[in-house]
């Protein structure tokens, strides 16, 4: 089932046994809630980095820049986080990933190449090569959904993998019951019992069809004979 900000906080309270304390208010216990989440999506991401899946279309400045905020998408209890380019492509070419140090002077010297498409990460944006304005692009990326702190309401339903939402609780009541040292014991059983939940969610998660998966190689079939035109 889907839980609420609301439901979670009170689950996070029953088990740290504090369902009366007053030690920790809800906005504490929410706010514990979004730093676990957010960290618990990051492993989600990297166990299926297609699990949250959005396409954005943008186009380059005159520098041949494009801002990484360009890439989240939506706003408020939709709003859509890149956590990762999966894929950026002009209608006929599929752009391949560089570094800045492979091509220092690339954007002076007007790179062009009839066999290569490149990007690099460029700080706050990412810098398309060979250098052009306005190039219309699809950028392919994984996102990350709002944190239960950054909802606009406790009864708005938090965004986790359906069935295993006692991560969530756990790690939190973990992370809490470890405040001061106070707790420590419990905080490590529970955080024991949600690993073991966490290796079912990431076998969950990874295979979403019966088709068996195979280890692939970053490259096409087609260039391993030479160069290949994308």
């Amino acid at each position: 089932m889907s839980y609420t900000v609301s439901q979670l906080v009170t689950n996070t309270r029953e088990m740290m046994d504090a369902a009366n304390s007053s030690r920790w208010t809800d906005a504490f216990i929410t706010t514990v809630l979004g730093i676990v989440q957010s960290r618990e999506y990051s492993g989600i991401l990297g166990a299926n980095p297609y699990y949250r899946f959005a396409t954005r279309s943008v186009s380059t400045d005159s520098d041949g820049l494009i801002p990484y905020t360009d890439l989240n998408g939506s706003s408020g209890d939709t709003a859509e986080t890149l956590y990762r380019i999966l894929a950026i492509a002009d209608g006929f070419t599929v752009y391949r990933q560089t570094e800045f140090r492979s091509v220092p002077l690339a954007t002076q010297t007007n790179y062009d190449s009839p066999y290569q498409r490149l990007w690099y990460d460029a700080g706050s944006n990412i810098q398309i090569l060979p250098v052009s304005s306005n190039l219309a692009l699809t950028i392919t990326v994984s996102y990350t959904p709002p944190r239960p702190d950054q909802l606009s309401a406790s009864s708005v339903t938090v965004d986790f993998p359906d069935g295993h939402e006692v991560i969530l609780w756990l790690e939190a009541a973990a992370m809490l019951l470890e405040k001061g040292g106070a707790e420590s014991e419990a905080a490590d059983r529970m955080r024991t019992m949600a690993n073991l939940e966490r290796q079912q969610m990431y076998q969950d998660i990874t295979r979403r069809a019966a088709r068996p998966t195979y280890f692939g190689y970053p490259d096409l079939a087609a260039e391993w004979g030479g160069m290949g035109m994308w």
